[in-house]
């Protein structure tokens, strides 16, 4: 996604830059409008790997400081933190006149919930691990699931930042499309 979202806008003759994050900025390459960018952007796409405990909304705050001119932040993520402190990153983004648009990208397996056994869910980025016993929990998992998502959708809505929700289990250039022609 990041990758076609790239090359789409240097086509577009646009200016692209990237950040990587996880406790904090990772990778920054600042934004520039030459077809070679994309070169640069792809290395490290290509090379990115998941890395400490993610805190998006400090992140966001450190990106807020470097970007001195307006632009359009594209926010890929599980959205997996607090989204009250997340939300309020977001919106100092848009305080600063950036247009904002967040994918929120999360797997068919967190959104349907399919499990049926007993199983132990590991934290990809702590480690941490939890026996669960599906059955018993599955409608709470969703109602807190639906609940999360709606936190989202409303506090980007109230601020006129984009809000897309992305199942891993779609195609992302159907859901890319679908988005880019709702824009319009």
């Amino acid at each position: 996604l990041a990758a076609s979202l790239t090359f789409l806008m240097l086509r577009q003759r646009d200016s692209v830059g990237l950040v990587t994050m996880d406790g904090g900025v990772r990778e920054y390459i600042p934004p520039r409008g030459n077809p070679a960018h994309l070169k640069a952007i792809m290395s490290v796409l290509e090379n990115v790997t998941p890395g400490d405990e993610t805190n998006l909304s400090a992140s966001l705050h450190e990106l807020s400081r470097r970007l001195v001119r307006r632009g359009l932040i594209i926010v890929l993520s599980d959205l997996l933190d607090d989204p009250e402190e997340v939300l309020k990153a977001l919106r100092l983004l848009r305080h600063r006149k950036h247009e904002v648009v967040v994918f929120h990208i999360l797997d068919e397996a967190e959104i349907a919930f399919p499990f049926q056994e007993p199983l132990v869910f590991r934290d990809l980025e702590s480690g941490e691990q939890l026996s669960a016993e599906p059955n018993t929990m599955k409608r709470a998992y969703q109602e807190a699931l639906n609940g999360f998502i709606k936190t989202y959708r409303d506090g980007c809505g109230a601020h006129g930042i984009d809000y897309v929700l992305m199942n891993t289990a779609e195609p992302f250039d159907v859901a890319l499309a679908t988005y880019l022609s709702r824009r319009r």
